[in-house]
């Protein structure tokens, strides 16, 4: 077996605890290095290993193709066979089952853990997981007798108030905790990340520590979002029916490793509330993301597509339409600064009327981490976007909140 197993990495080889976090920033190797150890766990009989990140979809497009390059690293592809959804090792018969945990009809750990004999599961991204209840659903039910039994956790920097970093951080002593960045992975990247990386520690300090360091981080000092006026009016489930829903698209403007991601939010209106009903953001050629948005718009019924004009709204529409001529698309336009356009949308948190139907990490944590001055993130313009859509201008919604008051 060709790869050498940093020293950061020796814990999940040698640890006898049941949960193992990994945590730390981006470019840390964190996946790389356990899908290494799953592949290895897998000539262990008895072994029955559960691989899921909470959204997942074409597990043999995405994840798997991460681990046949694993298999090819190691010199034993020809020891396993692959299947949608599975990797199977020829010699155990042991077993690498690839699921997500959110679907389109909702979440699915009721599904996961009536799968028997589950001995490790390994989840990724973890920070989007949305509640401690179904997570521990799933958990419980890893308990094969006669072999150890892991629940390995992977994650970049969590909010303080988070429920995974009250539990795996403050509450949990059953744990071996694992924390890497890209400094320890530095031989491994490329030049043009590493000065990203240090530009960004120059220019911005914080967001270096948050996203490149994956330093667990709190409200930042001056943010307008504060982590109670999401938190404390999150929901489980939406409302069935809604007076509008749109797709708030923020591309990108170019297209490669170093690129930004594409802010993809799906919003919704009932009366005088809102609902942050979807996240799909993420780095994107145009063509995957006009299909994304589409999806969404499809998925949530929305009534239309809106993209910002001044970030290549034209270029939006014109992308979507070569996809999908019917969809309803709408371009606006930045007559203001970003921090004025915001603070609307910022008050009606604050009043209590915008709802994120579940948990959203990397959104809430590009909205507690932002203040004016600084380059607002593809999430945070989103968001801005789409609820301003939905709610009107400042003045009318102003006049609105006023109607509110009156009438209580």
């Amino acid at each position: 077996m060709k790869i050498k197993i940093k020293k950061e990495f020796k814990p999940l080889y040698t640890s006898k605890k049941r949960y193992i976090y990994l945590h730390g920033g981006r470019a840390g190797a964190k996946s790389f290095s356990v899908a290494d150890f799953i592949v290895r766990l897998s000539f262990e009989v008895g072994q029955k290993i559960l691989y899921t990140r909470y959204t997942l979809t074409a597990a043999d497009k995405s994840v798997i193709p991460e681990f046949i390059e694993k298999l090819g690293i190691l010199g034993v592809e020809d020891l396993f066979y692959v299947t949608k959804d599975k990797i199977i090792n020829k010699v155990t018969d042991v077993e690498i089952i690839f699921s997500g945990i959110k679907t389109s009809s909702g979440n699915q750990t009721a599904r996961l853990k009536s799968i028997p004999n589950i001995t490790t599961w390994v989840y990724e991204e973890f920070e989007e997981h949305p509640d401690s209840e179904s997570f521990e659903d799933v958990d419980f039910s890893i308990r094969k007798k006669g072999i150890q039994n892991r629940i390995i956790l992977l994650s970049n920097a969590l909010h303080k108030k988070s429920w995974q970093y009250k539990r795996f951080f403050e509450e949990e002593t059953d744990i071996t905790k694992i924390y890497v960045n890209y400094l320890t992975n530095k031989d491994n990247l490329s030049d043009s990340f590493l000065d990203k990386a240090e530009a960004t520690r120059l220019n911005n300090p914080k967001k270096y520590d948050k996203i490149f360091l994956g330093l667990h981080y709190e409200d930042f000092e001056g943010a307008l979002w504060k982590w109670e006026l999401i938190d404390d009016n999150r929901i489980k489930e939406a409302p069935k029916t809604m007076d509008r829903i749109v797709v708030s698209v923020d591309p990108a403007v170019t297209s490669n490793e170093n690129s930004d991601e594409t802010g993809i939010v799906v919003c919704a209106r009932l009366g005088n509330h809102g609902y942050v009903l979807s996240d799909a953001t993420g780095k994107y050629s145009p063509n995957q993301w006009a299909s994304t948005s589409i999806s969404e718009y499809k998925q949530f019924k929305a009534d239309r597509i809106i993209g910002e004009v001044n970030n290549g709204g034209d270029m939006i529409e014109a992308t979507i339409r070569n996809q999908d001529k019917f969809v309803s698309y709408k371009s606006v336009r930045a007559t203001r600064g970003k921090a004025i356009r915001a603070e609307p949308i910022v008050s009606l948190y604050e009043a209590g009327r915008i709802h994120h139907v579940g948990y959203f990490p990397k959104l809430e944590q590009e909205l507690t981490s932002w203040k004016q001055g600084d380059d607002s993130p593809n999430r945070l313009d989103a968001i801005v976007w789409g609820f301003t859509e939905l709610f009107g201008e400042k003045e009318q919604f102003t006049e609105n909140l006023k109607m509110d008051m009156v009438n209580i």
